[in-house]
C-alpha cells in the first residue's frame, strides 16, 4: 500500500534568501500526516546565505494505532526533487527593486525554477567541487565572466560570485586576475569535478570527510 495523507509546508528561520528572481525562506519544513494508518513524515530543508539548499532532517513515525513503516511509504521520497519542491512552494517573486526597498509577492507554488534547482545542486557539492564549477563557468564565459558565474550558479549577489571566484583562485583553479589560464588550471578543474563524480560527498559521512579525502588524493602532485 502506497503512502496516503496530507502534506503541508511551513517556512521559518527568520530570514529570506534571494535565488534568481525570487526570495525563499532560509528554512522550510514539510509535514506529511498519514491517513488510513500510514505513518507521519517530517522533512526539514535549509538554504544557506550563499544559496546552497540541503535536506537536513528526515523523520518517519508510525502512528501508535497504525501499521508499520513500509518501503512503499517512502516511494515518493526523492530527496533532491523534494528539496526543490520545498522552496518552490514558498517562493516570493520580486516585483521591483527601488532605493526604498524590494517589493515581493507570493508566487508559489512555482514549478521548474532553475535557480532553485542550481541551489540544490550546490548543496550536494563539496566546497572544492563548487569552486571547480565556478572556475569552469568563469573560464568558459565568452564575456562578463563574473556575471556568468552569478547567473549560472544562481548566487544571490554579485558580491557572492566575486568571493567564490577569489576562493577559486586561492585554490589554484583560476589564474591571477589578468593572466591567461594554464593547462595546470584546466587539469585541476577537471580532476576535482571527476573526483566529485567518482567519489563525491554522498559517498562519505560528512563534507569534511570528503574534503580530507580530496586533499589526500592529490597530495604532492603540485596542485593542492
Amino acid at each position: 500500500m502506497n503512502w496516503e495523507g496530507n502534506i503541508s509546508w511551513s517556512g521559518g528561520g527568520g530570514s529570506r534568501v534571494r535565488v534568481g528572481d525570487h526570495y525563499v525562506p532560509s528554512s522550510v519544513t514539510m509535514h506529511a500526516s498519514g491517513s488510513n494508518g500510514a505513518p507521519d513524515l517530517l522533512f526539514e530543508f535549509r538554504m544557506d546565505a550563499n544559496g546552497a539548499a540541503r535536506c537536513i532532517k528526515a523523520h518517519v513515525d508510525a502512528k501508535p494505532d497504525g501499521r508499520g513503516i513500509a518501503t512503499a511509504d517512502l516511494a515518493f521520497v526523492a530527496i533532491d526533487q523534494l528539496t526543490v519542491t520545498a522552496f518552490e512552494q514558498l517562493a516570493q517573486e520580486i516585483l521591483y527593486e527601488r532605493e526604498e526597498g524590494i517589493a515581493t509577492a507570493y508566487a508559489g507554488p512555482i514549478n521548474g525554477d532553475r535557480g532553485i534547482r542550481r541551489a540544490v545542486d550546490r548543496g550536494r557539492q563539496s566546497k572544492i567541487g563548487e569552486l571547480a564549477t565556478v572556475a569552469r563557468v568563469y573560464l568558459e564565459a565568452e564575456r562578463a565572466p563574473m556575471r556568468a558565474v552569478e547567473d549560472r550558479l544562481g548566487y544571490n549577489s554579485r558580491r557572492t560570485a566575486a568571493r567564490r571566484i577569489e576562493q577559486a583562485r586561492a585554490q589554484g583553479l583560476l589564474p591571477v586576475a589578468g593572466e591567461k589560464p594554464s593547462q595546470d588550471h584546466l587539469d585541476a578543474i577537471e580532476r576535482v569535478l571527476a573526483a566529485e563524480s567518482d567519489a563525491g560527498p554522498d559517498s562519505f559521512a560528512s563534507p569534511a570527510e570528503f574534503e580530507a579525502w580530496y586533499a589526500n588524493q592529490f597530495k604532492g602532485d603540485g596542485n593542492e
